[in-house]
C-alpha cells in the first residue's frame, strides 16, 4: 500500500512530459508539409550538433594513456582544453567518448561535450553505429546576470528516431524518414 502511494504520485508527475513530446508544431495538416518541417529541423540540428562537436575537438587535446587500454570491453578516451588565461594553468575536460561492447555482440557509443566552463553542451548516444538519442544545448549570458542560462535558441533533442525538438519546439518525424 505504502509503495503504490509513492509511485503513484510520481507518475502524474512523468505523465505530462512523455504526453507533450508527441505533439507537433508544425501549424498545418498538409503530412508533406509536416514532414519537410519536420526534417529540416532534425537536420538543422543534426549540422549544429556536428559543428559544436568540430570546435571543441580543434580546441581541445587527447593525452596519451598511461595504459594501453582501458578493458577488453570499455574503452574510454578524453580530450583536455589547453590550459590558458581563463584556466589558470590546470586544464579542464572537453570531450569524453566512452566504447562499451557487449557480449551479443552490440556496440554503444557514448559521446558527451563540455564547455570550458564545465557546463555540458552535446550528448550522444548510438547503438551499433547508428544515432539514437542527442541532445545539444547552448549557453547564453545576458548583459544582466552573471551565470550563464540555457536557451532555447539552437538547442535541442532528438529521440527515438521519430522526436525531434529545436528551438523550442517539437517535431514528430514520420517512420520512413526517421533513419538520418
Amino acid at each position: 500500500m505504502l509503495l503504490k502511494q509513492l509511485l503513484l504520485p510520481s507518475a502524474l508527475l512523468v505523465l505530462p512530459l512523455t504526453l507533450s513530446a508527441q505533439t507537433t508544431t508544425t501549424g498545418t495538416d498538409n503530412p508533406a508539409y509536416s514532414a519537410a518541417v519536420a526534417t529540416t529541423a532534425r537536420d538543422s540540428l543534426f549540422r549544429q550538433a556536428s559543428l559544436v562537436r568540430q570546435q571543441i575537438e580543434q580546441q581541445s587535446v587527447q593525452r596519451p594513456t598511461k595504459a594501453p587500454r582501458n578493458g577488453a570491453y570499455r574503452i574510454l578516451a578524453k580530450g583536455y582544453y589547453l590550459p590558458g588565461a581563463k584556466t589558470k594553468g590546470s586544464s579542464k575536460l572537453a570531450w569524453k567518448h566512452k566504447l562499451i561492447y557487449r557480449f551479443d555482440g552490440t556496440r554503444t557509443e557514448l559521446y558527451t561535450a563540455y564547455l570550458e566552463d564545465g557546463k555540458v553542451t552535446l550528448q550522444e548516444r548510438r547503438h551499433n553505429g547508428e544515432l539514437t538519442w542527442l541532445r545539444l544545448q547552448s549557453y547564453q549570458t545576458p548583459s544582466n546576470l552573471i551565470l550563464s542560462i540555457p536557451t532555447s535558441r539552437a538547442s535541442g533533442t532528438y529521440a527515438a528516431r521519430n522526436y525531434v525538438w529545436w528551438s523550442g519546439k517539437s517535431y514528430l518525424l514520420p517512420n520512413r524518414l526517421a533513419k538520418p
